[in-house]
């Protein structure tokens, strides 16, 4: 997990630090510090980094610092801390009004104590931070995409982290891709520091990784999911700067599994939910539950058997129709869609409900199959669903 402000307090480095706002977000991400001291210099400021400043170029302006402290906040910066005592010796009331009234955090440590000392050791603790996600990722890698085999050693690994290794977990998966084009590092990048942010303020413990075109995380089971799907993917899109790029995302999250180990099968599942979004337009389910019928589609593993279930009813149902110009695949959809309403079907297809009957009473005659029998219906829909995968 990425480095916060809160953590950072905690460090014998920080000791002089004062945090002067009130309400500020310490979970904010850091991703490393920077020095500014003007606004000529702030384009190279970026996003998630922590501001160093003495006041050398402000001094007492304390309008000029407000404009400063400002521009930081709406480059999204992590916070700023200040060297007071010398070129600043104050930071007036309607500064920190300010910075409370959008958290934003406002430090200040005193002239007398080294900038570089506090500064070594935040960046110390970040790159340290850093290599210890990288190795919790690679071990939580090794469960997802080795269907569970690891070593026992490994799994003492985790706890050390404070997983609990028999807690209940789901694995979330986030697929993004472009139409006609592949998706670049920057646009990647961006999805996936939108969603780590967005898990901070959810969980306290996770994992969240990026995987060839796809983010993944491991969540800690909250009695449901902490995120809505619908909400995760509308944040990406609200928030993606694609430079007029089309970008689809699709989003799945895997069943709640007991023990880490099993998480791969969450994985799995959620991939399943990918699946079977990108075959459908305007499909909308984001949890595996939500799947129904498509999940008995899913655990037919032959392809050839899928083809046989399709080629026996639907097949041959849509040659019919090709050869005879009719519509019965139209028509046998649409009535169960319309849980079996003959009313329904005549009013969306702008038949006489005499009609309906007809056309119902051909199909089922030339798949053989009776649609008032609850096995029929099932074997129909089943192909149905196929149809859609195939």
């Amino acid at each position: 997990m990425p480095t916060n402000l809160e953590e950072i307090l905690y460090l014998p480095a920080a000791k002089p630090l004062a945090l002067l706002t009130k309400h500020s977000k310490l979970k904010r991400t850091i991703a490393w510090t920077h020095t500014v001291e003007d606004a000529e210099n702030m384009r190279f400021v970026e996003k998630d980094n922590l501001i160093f400043m003495t006041g050398i170029a402000i001094q007492e302006n304390q309008e000029a610092l407000l404009k400063f402290i400002k521009d930081l906040y709406d480059k999204q910066t992590a916070g700023v801390i200040i060297n007071t005592g010398k070129y600043i010796t104050s930071i007036a009331d309607e500064i920190i009004e300010f910075a409370n009234s959008v958290d934003y955090p406002i430090l200040t440590f005193p002239w007398e104590v080294k900038i570089t000392d506090i500064n070594r050791g935040i960046c110390e603790y970040i790159i340290k931070h850093a290599n210890a996600d990288r190795n919790l990722e690679d071990l939580i890698k090794t469960i997802i995409f080795n269907k569970g085999q690891i070593h026992e050693s490994e799994i003492n690994h985790i706890i050390e982290y404070g997983f609990d290794v028999e807690g209940r977990y789901m694995v979330m998966v986030v697929e993004l891709a472009g139409e006609q084009y592949s998706i670049d590092e920057r646009i990647s990048n961006q999805a996936y520091n939108i969603i780590r942010n967005m898990l901070m303020r959810v969980y306290e413990k996770h994992v969240c990784f990026f995987q060839d075109n796809k983010i993944i995380g491991l969540l800690p089971s909250k009695n449901g999911v902490g995120l809505e799907g619908n909400e995760l993917k509308n944040k990406l899109l609200q928030q993606f700067d694609t430079k007029g790029k089309t970008v689809q995302v699709k989003v799945g999250f895997g069943k709640i599994c007991t023990g880490i180990r099993n998480s791969y099968k969450s994985y799995e599942e959620a991939l399943k939910v990918i699946f079977i979004n990108s075959k459908r337009n305007n499909y909308e389910a984001y949890l595996y539950e939500e799947l129904g019928f498509y999940k008995l589609v899913l655990d037919i593993k032959d392809s050839q058997e899928m083809r046989a279930i399709y080629d026996e009813t639907i097949g041959k149902l849509a040659s019919y129709d090709k050869m005879h110009h009719t519509d019965y695949v139209e028509v046998l959809k649409l009535y169960l869609l319309e849980n079996k309403s003959i009313a329904h079907v005549s009013k969306k297809l702008y038949i006489h409900r005499n009609t309906v009957t007809y056309k119902l009473k051909k199909i089922e005659e030339l798949l053989e199959v009776d649609l008032n029998l609850l096995d029929d219906t099932i074997k129909v829909k089943l192909a149905i669903l196929v149809q859609e995968l195939l």
